[in-house]
């Protein structure tokens, strides 16, 4: 933010709400994973996008199924569109909020975007 020009001071970030908001995070993901609907086979969470989706290391996952989700490489391609495509039909198919989904997946290309221009040797967000 400072090289960008767009560092405002110390004081203009709650240290202790992003703190709170962390830990929040992390004991969704904990609970995701071991919790009493958990799934310890859960792929690698991201960002937690909202209560039904989540962008993971691999790509974009629902939590309300696990039949749907889909693979980074999709997300990125060329082809995206049919990837968007797809994953929409089934959220109308299951009744799902499109809202959340519109918003999941947009979240999805732009973590994953930023992963591809990550240097080579960086495996971690």
């Amino acid at each position: 933010m400072r090289n960008a020009g767009n560092w405002q001071g110390d004081k203009a970030f709650d240290a202790n709400a992003i703190l709170v908001t962390i830990a929040e995070a992390l004991g969704q993901i904990i609970d995701i994973r071991t919790g009493p609907r958990g799934d310890p086979q859960v792929r690698q969470i991201v960002s937690l996008v909202n209560h039904g989706w989540a962008v993971t290391r691999e790509g974009l996952d629902s939590f309300l199924s696990s039949t749907v989700w889909a693979e980074a490489d999709g997300l990125l391609s060329d082809m995206s569109y049919l990837t968007f495509q797809r994953l929409e039909q089934q959220v109308k198919t299951f009744g799902w909020d499109d809202d959340e989904f519109r918003e999941a997946f947009d979240e999805a290309e732009r973590v994953h975007t930023a992963f591809a221009r990550r240097p080579p040797g960086h495996n971690l967000p």
